[in-house]
Protein backbone atom coordinates (compact mmCIF):
# COMPACT_ATOMS: atom_id res chain seq x y z
CA UNK A 1 0.00 0.00 0.00
CA UNK A 2 1.40 3.40 -0.85
CA UNK A 3 0.63 6.40 1.04
CA UNK A 4 1.58 10.09 0.95
CA UNK A 5 1.93 11.91 4.25
CA UNK A 6 1.89 15.45 3.92
CA UNK A 7 1.96 18.34 7.08
CA UNK A 8 0.51 20.80 4.95
CA UNK A 9 1.94 24.60 5.85
CA UNK A 10 3.32 23.55 9.33
CA UNK A 11 6.88 24.31 10.22
CA UNK A 12 9.25 21.41 10.04
CA UNK A 13 11.24 22.68 12.42
CA UNK A 14 9.63 20.71 15.39
CA UNK A 15 7.83 17.10 15.13
CA UNK A 16 5.42 17.12 18.07
CA UNK A 17 3.20 19.39 15.71
CA UNK A 18 3.57 17.33 12.23
CA UNK A 19 0.49 14.47 12.89
CA UNK A 20 0.91 13.18 9.38
CA UNK A 21 4.55 13.05 9.80
CA UNK A 22 4.39 10.90 13.16
CA UNK A 23 1.52 8.77 11.59
CA UNK A 24 4.49 7.79 8.88
CA UNK A 25 6.78 6.65 11.73
CA UNK A 26 3.99 5.10 13.40
CA UNK A 27 3.44 3.15 10.06
CA UNK A 28 6.81 2.20 9.84
CA UNK A 29 7.27 1.09 13.23
CA UNK A 30 3.70 -1.12 13.07
CA UNK A 31 5.66 -2.62 9.69
CA UNK A 32 3.94 -1.37 7.02
CA UNK A 33 6.45 -0.07 4.84
CA UNK A 34 9.73 -0.99 4.42
CA UNK A 35 11.04 2.11 2.74
CA UNK A 36 10.52 5.84 2.77
CA UNK A 37 10.72 8.06 -0.48
CA UNK A 38 11.32 11.83 0.08
CA UNK A 39 12.38 14.67 -2.25
CA UNK A 40 15.43 15.86 0.09
CA UNK A 41 16.44 14.93 3.38
CA UNK A 42 15.17 18.71 4.56
CA UNK A 43 11.87 17.56 2.89
CA UNK A 44 12.23 14.33 6.01
CA UNK A 45 13.64 16.21 8.84
CA UNK A 46 14.76 19.74 9.15
CA UNK A 47 16.60 19.80 12.41
CA UNK A 48 19.59 17.76 11.94
CA UNK A 49 19.28 16.13 15.57
CA UNK A 50 15.77 14.71 14.71
CA UNK A 51 16.74 13.46 11.50
CA UNK A 52 19.82 11.31 12.36
CA UNK A 53 17.45 9.90 15.63
CA UNK A 54 14.57 8.79 13.53
CA UNK A 55 16.61 7.35 10.63
CA UNK A 56 18.64 4.95 13.53
CA UNK A 57 15.23 4.37 15.00
CA UNK A 58 14.14 2.87 11.98
CA UNK A 59 17.29 1.36 10.42
CA UNK A 60 17.11 -0.47 14.03
CA UNK A 61 13.56 -2.16 13.56
CA UNK A 62 13.23 -5.91 12.11
CA UNK A 63 13.23 -5.58 9.89
CA UNK A 64 14.84 -1.65 8.96
CA UNK A 65 13.38 0.80 7.22
CA UNK A 66 15.31 2.12 4.64
CA UNK A 67 15.05 5.89 3.59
Amino acid sequence: MRRVYADEGISGTSLKNCGEFNAMIDACENGEYGLIVTKSVSRFARNLVDCISLIRRLKNLDPPVGI
